[in-house]
């Protein structure tokens, strides 16, 4: 595989990049491949041909998703079918990129193993071009020389014997594990003068702010619609959550990631129409709405933190993938993601917590660091009081969801009709113990977007007792967290991305019957690692057996080097959850 990307000028004096591409496909065993190749109105690929296969033949077409087309998005693709081993099929084509700042990531490990690879960046002596690199490992070498010829610095990236980049369930995303270069344009020097991309942090807000001035927002027909949805509204906050709850509720988001659709928001108005939208979409309709009804909003550009990138000040390169909102009020900033359906005013995702916010500031701009929040910010609680009543566990109980526990469970909820959440909400408050009853469900929070959901329910749980003569064996744990969590260390390749930083605590309290004494209580338990800890314990107090658990998950990545003590804490865990309260009758202790 070989590939030559060579910044040059075109007629008009403009820097763009001209790419060469070979591929060299040999067939270890009969599969089909598939070959795409995305480009829009900054790009464009020309001269492509299949060799070593025949009735191959180029396709191009708009890019879509859940039936809906990018608005410039393209791509070029076809099937390769091999059908004998060790066959091979050669593809070249040439791609032309008229805006190199919109080139900037080059990713290394590919869908399928490579046994070569070179890569060349022709930077020639009038361009300023930095080449960043992450996660290269000893079958990557990078080497750049100077060649007085071309007047140009020629860097050499070669690649032996590359493992396809492996996709698994949960796995982190590819920047995390997988090698890739990111090449940042800083300026081009000229008879004329010199031009910047991304020299400073302000080239950086001025390229990002640009695909703004293409809006079109019909700011009448904005503010009619402003006045409509707040009429009976009687204060500042109520207008806030009227508006931000009806964009979330109203338009579904939809990802656009190529071609201009991932830079430009769409006009606010066309939001409305279309009832979808991708954050960028969203986020402007959300501020026009704000800004119709008088308050200070402004678009915010973010990385997510399952990229693991963010805003570099020292060394700027586009970084957002994220398009929110920040609403100024009182000294202060509020950060709202409107593509988030369950998220109330003043909430934050996880995976924007802790990022820098490169804010709109009309020719200015602010950078700010969104508010990190610890563990305890995605609280799964329960609390619970039984007592024993015919051979059951009969009480009543109070289960609680927060934060990312709260958005997991209304992102479900949310999809489904009022006799699947009925049917739901009894199987996750069983654990899926069918023998047990729960009734007099009163649920809270579900759709009034409020920080928490709130669930109170009564419960008669047989499968957590047993009654054997003059004993009584219970297990006051009704949740089981985390006791099929271990890992496949044989098959597993890549780390393990859990759900979110969690908090869980259960509080089961159980009232000892009369005539009975406490002949055992389990040991408590303790783990405590850096990315996450458990502990169980049990106590008397009068006639009462309180049981109490506490859970965090404080880093949701688990490295592969994890795996084996992790499992092994599992193990212990499932081991505690084993453990048994006995109960005897007084008269029969000796």
């Amino acid at each position: 595989m070989e590939e030559t990307f060579a910044y040059e000028l075109n007629k008009k004096g403009e820097v763009q990049i001209s790419s060469e591409h070979l591929v060299n496909y040999k067939c270890i065993k009969p599969a089909t491949v598939s070959f795409f190749e995305y480009y829009d109105n900054y790009s464009e690929i020309k001269n492509v041909k299949i060799k070593g296969i025949k009735r191959v033949h180029p396709q191009y077409g708009m890019y879509k998703r859940e039936n809906i087309f990018f608005s410039d998005g393209k791509a070029c693709y076809f099937d390769i079918p091999f059908i004998q081993k060790d066959s091979e099929a050669i593809v070249t084509f040439n791609k032309l990129y008229k805006d190199i700042r919109r080139f900037t990531f080059i990713p290394l490990a590919e869908a399928h193993h490579t046994e070569s690879r070179t890569i060349k960046i022709v930077i020639p002596d009038w361009m300023n071009v930095d080449i960043l690199n992450q996660n290269l490992s000893e079958n990557i070498t990078i080497n750049s020389i100077k060649d007085d010829v071309q007047k140009a610095t020629i860097t050499t990236i070669h690649i032996t014997n590359q493992p396809a980049a492996i996709i698994e369930e949960h796995s982190p995303h590819y920047m995390h594990s997988q090698p890739y270069i990111i090449i940042i344009p800083r300026e081009s020097l000229g008879k004329a003068g010199n031009t910047r991309y991304f020299k400073t942090i302000d080239d950086l807000y001025e390229w990002s702010k640009e695909p703004l001035s293409l809006m079109d927002n019909n700011l009448h027909l904005i503010k009619e619609k402003a006045s409509e949805l707040t009429a009976n509204c009687k204060s500042d906050e109520e207008k806030i959550n009227v508006l931000c709850q009806w964009v979330q509720r109203n338009i579904r988001y939809i990802a656009f990631e190529d071609g201009i659709s991932a830079f430009k928001p769409d006009n606010a108005q066309d939001v409305i129409t279309q009832k979808y939208g991708d954050c960028k979409g969203m986020s402007n309709l959300l501020k026009s709405l704000l800004i119709a009804k008088g308050f200070d909003v402004r678009l915010v550009w973010v990385a997510t933190a399952d990229v693991e990138r963010d805003l570099d000040i020292a060394n700027p390169s586009p970084f957002a993938n994220h398009m929110i909102c920040a609403l100024c009020k009182d000294d202060s900033l509020y950060y709202f993601d409107p593509t988030v359906k369950s998220l109330s005013f003043g909430e934050i995702p996880e995976q924007l917590q802790g990022q820098k916010a490169l804010i709109e500031d009309g020719e200015n701009y602010i950078i700010s660091q969104i508010p990190q929040f610890s563990a305890h910010y995605n609280r799964d609680s329960l609390f619970v009081q039984y007592s024993i009543t015919d051979n059951k566990l009969t009480g009543k109980a109070n289960r609680s969801f927060e934060g990312e526990a709260k958005h997991s469970l209304s992102y479900w909820m949310n999809s489904m009709t009022e006799t699947e959440k009925k049917q739901k909400t009894e199987q996750i408050l069983k654990n899926g113990e069918m023998q047990d009853s729960i009734f007099n469900i009163e649920t809270n929070g579900l759709e009034s977007f409020l920080p928490e959901i709130n669930i109170k329910y009564e419960i008669k749980r047989k499968s957590n007792i047993n009654i054997f003569g003059n004993q009584i064996f219970i297990n006051l744990d009704d949740t089981k967290d985390y006791q099929n969590a271990k890992v496949d260390i044989k098959n597993r390749k890549t780390a393990l991305k859990l759900p979110h930083k969690d908090y869980v605590v259960v509080v089961s309290q159980l009232l000892i019957p009369e005539g009975y004494d406490v002949n055992q209580l389990p040991e408590n338990k303790t783990v405590s690692r850096e990315k996450y800890s458990f502990s169980i314990s049990y106590k008397k107090e009068k006639d009462t057996i309180i049981y109490h658990k506490e859970m965090f998950v404080f880093n949701s990545i688990l490295e592969k080097s994890d795996f084996e003590q992790w499992n092994s804490d599992i193990d212990a865990l499932r081991k505690a959850y084993g453990e048994l309260i006995v109960l005897e009758k007084s008269n029969n202790k000796k």
